[in-house]
């Protein structure tokens, strides 16, 4: 029986609208990851130590059934529902309702409390996995997901989709200072909606975790808000043709809620490359040829 890391990278194909949305996104930022496509372990494998050879040894098959990756798993689809526990929309619909009216004129995270929230949720979801998936301290844990490639997409997904493309006129005139006021304003509802799904215990964990990875968006939100303006500007061109959209701001939604399961889909690929290095016993300097010192969100 298949595991669920292998079951979702097989569930994403190359033409899938996630795919070619991450795609997408992380293609327009320079100091992303080159993004690769992959729908085997094997693919992983080769991504985070592109020095090894052989089949996927036994040792990754066991790391992808460990309790902390199917937990990942599990956090991944909760930040992906529609209209229940940790999210009202999809980071993409967030994304896509910008070019649908969601931002017209000045946005501000006051007119639209609701995404802020939802903001919120996913810092704690990303924060949540790293506490689950990595060992150590907490700067230590930060430094484990952004060596990995997936760790790094996953962390400008959040920035890109969650609160960049959402609120850019404020992200472009405040940057993470103006962002992180609002957000900080939603924390305490935000905290208390992600505690209802995943238990008051697992939240209190996570303040440690949260206060490192708010430095971690910092320094991310000011690369990304650098170039926002040509992340809109290719979105804006090939909108069209990439989400297959025929004009009508409802079908846009609907297909976005639909067929964008994109935490899914670096949950899986985020899983399966820690796996993969710890199967192998890869240093940092051996993942992707990367030192974690040398990476740059």
């Amino acid at each position: 029986m298949a595991d669920s890391v292998s079951k979702s990278l097989e569930h994403f194909q190359e033409k899938d609208l996630t795919v070619k949305v991450c795609r997408l996104l992380f293609g327009t930022i320079p100091t992303a990851p080159s993004f690769v496509y992959y729908r085997d372990l094997m693919g992983a494998l080769r991504r985070v130590v592109p020095q090894y050879s052989g089949e996927v040894p036994a040792s990754m098959l066991e790391e992808i059934q460990s309790e902390p990756v199917n937990r990942t798993l599990w956090v991944a689809d909760k930040l992906d529902i529609e209209d229940a526990t940790l999210a009202t929309y999809t980071g993409v619909s967030n994304l896509l309702s910008w070019f649908t009216g969601g931002q017209t004129g000045r946005h501000t995270f006051e007119a639209d409390r609701p995404q802020a929230i939802d903001a919120v949720l996913k810092i704690c979801g990303v924060s949540y996995i790293t506490n689950k998936l990595f060992n150590g301290s907490v700067q230590e844990k930060i430094a484990q997901l952004v060596a990995l490639p997936a760790g790094r997409e996953m962390v400008l997904y959040l920035c890109i989709a969650e609160i960049a493309l959402p609120f850019s006129s404020d992200v472009v005139e405040g940057g993470w200072d103006f962002a992180s006021k609002h957000l900080q304003g939603a924390m305490s509802e935000g905290e208390s909606k992600f505690g209802q799904v995943m238990g008051e215990k697992a939240t209190g964990e996570l303040k440690e975790t949260l206060n490192g990875m708010n430095h971690l968006l910092e320094k991310t939100m000011t690369n990304v808000r650098e170039h926002l303006g040509s992340v809109v500007s290719k979105l804006e061109s090939v909108m069209p043709k990439v989400f297959n959209v025929a004009g009508s701001a409802t079908g846009v939604m609907a297909t976005a809620l639909d067929a964008l399961p994109a935490w899914r889909f670096m949950g899986a690929r985020l899983a399966a490359e820690v796996s993969a290095v710890r199967a192998v016993g890869a240093s940092s300097q051996d993942v992707a040829g990367e030192s974690v010192s040398n990476v740059t969100l």
